[in-house]
């Protein structure tokens, strides 16, 4: 040939073609630049796309999150406000003026306490505090009047949550909820204040100790203030947010905005931002996370795919420059050979024109063939170069095996997943590389089977005979230190199933591990809603597909089995009224996106009715439509029985007209009735924290109190009549009985009192008791109680060494009044005449009517016999003093005769009276008006009375 002839001929000097011009040069950096432009549109466009997905999706998930914590704080912080709603309504304007009363009772609200950890205090309407829990604090006396809280509360009525501030004692930020207390006509008199110190464990700890990533977290925004009220970081706490107009998303966020956002924080780093609303007290919550931090997988796949661009970039540069360098040889050799043809001496024989000459045919021919071939083997490279990155960019470890088994072709994670479960460190896995049979390694691997009818081998097997479209099972596949899982595909090379089959192996670790996990929370989610009655459903609006938790079906009675009924399939499971209700409540959230809450009758296949708690919860989508409602059931028929008898209860001890105390052990009033009220004069209020001792009457003394509490230790009840005192100080008798309140075990929780007013029996029996005493007209005591003050004094006596003296009084000339003017005026002369000598004796005395117009007076504690003469004088003096009755003046005298006690010998009380009835009449003789004494001589004989007196008596006239 030619060709070969020429490369046979001496070496002739060549000229050299331009680099650019060289066919070579244009057609690999034509080739390379389309290869690198696709290669690097395509990766650009996988970045773009990847990174537009994880930010929508990762959008979505921190909304999703922050929602969460919102509505959290939001649920907190109307749990608190409700709680001081509760207590304000319970307060007055009679308690607020009690700073004592109002102390106690704030320091009864435990639960205050634990709500606020920065305590409760009340203000009046002049904003000043009266009282403070806990005392520690140091708020008493302090006016809040210039707070935003306090002015709202008082000057607005409004509840009101304040701006943050930093505490002057715990250096912490600190924030208060404050509820006006009004009253019974609504007007505002004070203010109860509960505060939140952020510095203390509170119910924001979530935000302030739980991060949102690694390097994120939570920010607690005051919108109307444009500030910083807690965050993760701390050190932000109080921190103002950018001035108006600095930030572009801040004042979106302050306006009110929802969503998600990425934009620069104030530190300048750009971050993922989502922010929601928290209404109740006019907050945002924002969570944050770098940008960094969140885009990490796709800025690492980012670089994975720039250094396998690069890559392929260099490689596809050198196999082009190879190829062409290596097929376009025998052109370089024609054109140099032609060359050398022109250069050379010799006239060779001509070349003819390629289209002229037969030369010209075969250069243009070999030229043609060469061309062919070179873009045949263009064809294949770019063929093999694509199937390696197709199969090397895929998250998969991928083999191709013929129909017989044998790998034919495996990608790098392929020879990574060998290189990784090798025997030997750093060598390939025997049996994995190309060549080798995939089948036999199947058939060994026997802790590879899966769980199902077909192994492995025999899936494979079948895919490769025909028998089966597709083969794909999960098998565990761990090493030492960790357990793994992994998911393999096997799908044919063709339709036919002869051109073997393409197996792919994923790792499925991770997501194995969230089934477990999820699955451990269903377990988990199931047994609480077990142990709660409560139970949850999810309904789809567009596919009307209804989702139900296990334990709904056990409360609606329902089979598993027979499946879950749809929203029109809730008329079976209601009682009519009851599902109309739920239709009309759905139909309005459907329309409005507002939770409802219902109570309905659920009605279970034989008949038997339960009365549910049903709660449903709309879920809007982007649009603002709902499309999912997830709900809440629980069974409270139980509960509603337990509360109709605790009402039941609640309605006897409240219409009870006994009142009724119940005390802890420690003898503490808990609760007391309206009629304890209404008896003892303590409003509820006032007696509940105290002990009963606030009612004690001081008429019983300690050991009558020892003897109650030791019957009621004992026994377990006390019951007799006592005297107590009500609160205005009147005294009044109670019948009263009090038990033990047991547990089952026997021991003792409380005390009830029982116990009515029966003041008005013991008046009665009083009156019953002065008319069997008394006398009627005069109401000077009786001869009964006149012997019973006898005796006390006689016995007193005897005691002290003192004497008694036993005075009999008749009047002188009583009858004649009653003769001349009747009886009428003669009862009004005795009544006055009564409380004149009444009147002239000591306290301890006693003057005391025997009948018609004879009195006896019982003079105590006397020194001797003189000592009571002028209190004789006394009694003779009020006796003939002038009674005007009307127009007329009457006027008697009385004649006396006085004993004394103790005697020589010994002596009773009867006939003390008839020594001094005695003496009384020897002064009659002697003239009346005069008192006289008794001598011993007297009581020998009534026949010798006057010679015996005249011997041994003594006697004094009134003058």
């Amino acid at each position: 040939m030619a060709l070969e002839a020429m490369r046979t001929m001496e070496p002739v000097t060549r000229n050299k073609t331009p680099a650019w011009h060289s066919l070579k040069t244009r057609v690999t950096v034509f080739t390379l630049a389309i290869f690198v432009s696709s290669i690097w549109l395509m990766s650009f466009f996988v970045q773009r796309s990847l990174q537009d997905d994880l930010e929508r999706l990762l959008g979505d998930q921190q909304f999703s999150v922050v929602t969460a914590v919102a509505k959290e704080v939001n649920d907190n912080l109307s749990d608190r406000l409700h709680a001081l709603e509760t207590i304000a309504g319970q307060l007055d304007a009679g308690l607020i003026g009690n700073p004592v009363a109002l102390q106690a009772q704030l320091e009864r609200r435990l639960l205050l306490q634990l709500l606020f950890n920065g305590g409760v205090f009340v203000t009046g309407l002049d904003g000043i505090a009266v009282a403070d829990v806990p005392l520690s604090a140091n708020r008493l006396g302090i006016n809040y009047v210039d707070r935003d809280f306090m002015y709202a509360s008082l000057k607005e009525g409004k509840s009101a949550i304040g701006r943050p501030v930093l505490g002057k004692q715990s250096k912490s930020p600190v924030f208060a909820i404050s509820v006006p207390v009004r009253d019974a006509q609504g007007k505002v008199f004070g203010a109860i204040v509960g505060a939140t110190d952020l510095g203390k464990p509170s119910f924001l700890d979530k935000i302030t100790q739980n991060p949102y990533g690694k390097t994120g977290g939570y920010v607690l925004i005051n919108s109307q203030h444009r500030l910083v009220v807690t965050a993760t970081d701390k050190t932000r706490a109080m921190e103002p947010l950018p001035p108006v107009g600095a930030s572009h998303w801040v004042d979106q966020y302050v306006n009110g905005y929802e969503g998600s956002a990425l934009t620069p924080n104030p530190k300048g780093v750009n971050v993922l931002v989502s922010g929601k609303g928290i209404p109740l007290a006019g907050w945002y919550v924002l969570a944050t996370i770098p940008t960094e931090e969140a885009f990490s997988p796709i800025q690492q796949l980012r670089q994975n795919l720039i250094w396998a661009t690069l890559f392929f970039t260099l490689l596809t540069g050198v196999l082009t420059w190879l190829v062409l360098r290596r097929q376009l040889a025998p052109v370089v050799e024609t054109a140099h050979a032609m060359a050398a043809l022109a250069d050379t001496e010799q006239i060779p024989e001509p070349l003819p024109n390629p289209q002229k000459g037969e030369i010209g045919q075969l250069v243009a021919g070999f030229n043609r063939i060469l061309q062919t071939w070179a873009q045949r083997e263009a064809s294949l490279k770019a063929s093999e170069s694509f199937k390696d990155v197709v199969l090397n960019s895929l998250e998969a470890e991928i083999a191709v095996v013929d129909r017989h088994g044998v790998i034919l072709a495996v990608n790098t994670r392929w020879q990574q997943f060998a290189t990784a479960n090798s025997l030997e460190s750093g060598a390939t896995a025997q049996h994995t590389g190309v060549g080798a049979n995939y089948l036999a390694v199947c058939s060994a691997a026997t802790d590879l089977e899966p769980d199902g009818e077909l192994t492995i081998q025999s899936g494979l097997q079948a895919v490769l005979e025909g028998r089966l479209p597709s083969f794909s099972c999960e098998y565990p596949c761990d090493t030492p230190t960790e357990q793994r899982w992994f998911a393999m595909v096997a799908m044919p090379l063709s339709e036919a199933n002869r051109g073997g089959a393409v197996i792919a192996h994923t790792d499925i670790s991770r997501r194995k591990q969230a089934e477990l996990v999820v699955d451990r929370m269903k377990t988990l989610m199931e047994r609480t809603e077990s142990m709660a009655h409560l139970a949850s459903f999810q309904w789809e609006v567009d596919s009307n597909t209804v989702i139900w938790s296990p334990e709904l079906f056990r409360i609606m009675g329902r089979d598993l089995a027979q499946g879950t009924p749809n929203l029109e399939g809730q008329a079976d499971l209601y009682s009519p009224a009851s599902t109309q209700t739920l239709y009309e409540a759905v139909s309005q959230a459907l329309v409005s996106g507002m939770p409802y809450e219902l109570e309905l009758t659920a009605v279970r296949p034989d008949g038997e009715q339960r009365l549910c708690l049903v709660k449903g919860f709309p879920q809007c989508d982007h649009s603002g439509r709902v499309v999912r409602i997830s709900g809440l059931v629980q069974d409270i028929t139980e509960r509603k029985l337990s509360d109709e008898k605790l009402r039941l209860a609640a309605s006897v001890f409240t219409h009870s007209r006994e009142g009724i105390t119940i005390t802890n052990v420690d003898g503490i009033i808990i609760d007391v009735n309206d009629a304890f009220t209404r008896i003892t004069g303590y409003s509820r209020e006032e007696a509940i924290g105290q002990n009963p001792r606030i009612l004690q009457s001081g008429r019983h003394n300690p050991a009558f109190y020892e003897d109650m509490w030791r019957d009621l230790t004992g026994e377990g009840n006390w019951s007799g009549e006592i005297w107590n005192r009500r609160k205005n100080g009147e005294v009044y008798a109670e019948l009263l009985t009090i038990s033990a309140v047991r547990n089952e075990q026997g021991d003792t929780q409380h005390y009830m009192a029982l116990f009515a007013d029966i003041t008005t029996i013991k008046d009665h029996q009083s009156q019953l008791e002065h008319i069997a005493h008394y006398d009627a007209l005069t109401n000077l005591p009786n001869r009964l109680l006149l012997a019973d003050r006898l005796q006390q004094a006689m016995a007193q006596a005897q005691r002290r060494g003192k004497q008694v003296a036993v005075v009999y009084l008749d009047l002188d000339g009583f009858k004649n009044v009653n003769d001349a003017y009747g009886h009428e005026v003669g009862d009004q002369l005795l009544i006055a005449l009564a409380s004149a000598m009444n009147n002239t004796l000591r306290e301890g005395d006693t003057l005391a009517r025997l009948g018609g117009d004879e009195f006896v007076a019982v003079l105590v504690d006397l020194d001797n016999t003189e000592s009571c003469e002028h209190m004789l004088a006394r009694l003779l003096a009020a006796a003939s003093a002038s009674v005007q009755l009307g127009a007329v003046a009457l006027q008697c005298s009385a004649s006396i005769g006085a004993t004394f006690y103790p005697q020589t010998q010994s002596t009773e009380p009867d006939q003390l009276l008839r020594q001094a009835d005695l003496a009384m009449y020897q002064a009659k003789l002697a003239g009346k008006n005069r008192y006289h004494f008794f001598a011993a001589a007297l009581d020998n004989s009534a026949e010798n009375a006057s010679s015996q007196s005249a011997t041994g008596g003594s006697g004094r006239s009134a003058g």
